[in-house]
């Protein structure tokens, strides 16, 4: 298969909607994929994103393991965050890093109640993860997907008899698991 773009955060992406349908369906479908791109191509991002590493993480680590012990997964879920972490070690060094936000925000502004002043950018924080929160629980509560993601939650082989694909409602909630994290 091959990608119009590598990205760390964005996974694979391709510039041509028609081709991401059919490379997300071989993506899924798939026993094993092997993505060709030059090295031009790590770093960019294409127009849409065929599948990104949550979908790759489901499919290899813990689609195995669907009929197994409960404790399987766990185990699984501390060898995947060693696996990111180290590869992210890897792949951006371990040294410390300072991120100057002055340069883009100004320290100086925010608010001052008494001697405690709250930053602009401890606001924008708390503004962000409320906006965050408040989009998740509208999914889950108000959507025709957040319904699913409840009913395979309480009894997956009853929402199995009801026709939710539960392969399907996993990988969704892999794949949209994973942007709101880049936030943190």
């Amino acid at each position: 298969m091959a990608v119009g773009g590598v990205s760390r955060d964005d996974g694979f992406t391709d510039f041509s909607l028609d081709d991401v349908a059919v490379k997300q369906a071989a993506l899924h479908s798939a026993r094993r994929c092997v993505v060709a791109c030059d090295s031009a191509k790590i770093g960019k991002v294409g127009f849409a994103r065929i599948g990104g590493l949550g979908v790759a993480i489901e499919r290899f680590a813990y689609r195995p393991l669907r009929n197994a012990p409960r404790i399987a997964p766990l185990i699984t879920a501390i060898g995947v965050s060693f696996f990111l972490e180290n590869s992210a070690q890897l792949l951006f060094g371990a040294q410390y890093r300072v991120y100057n936000t002055s340069e883009f925000i100004s320290l100086s502004s925010g608010i001052q109640i008494g001697s405690v002043t709250i930053d602009s950018v401890q606001i924008m924080v708390l503004v962000l993860a409320l906006l965050l929160m408040v989009g998740l629980q509208q999914l889950v509560n108000r959507t025709r997907l957040g319904r699913m993601m409840r009913a395979v939650a309480v009894d997956r082989e009853a929402a199995e008899m009801l026709g939710i694909s539960v392969r399907t409602i996993r990988n969704k909630i892999r794949e949209y698991g994973l942007p709101p994290r880049r936030y943190a």
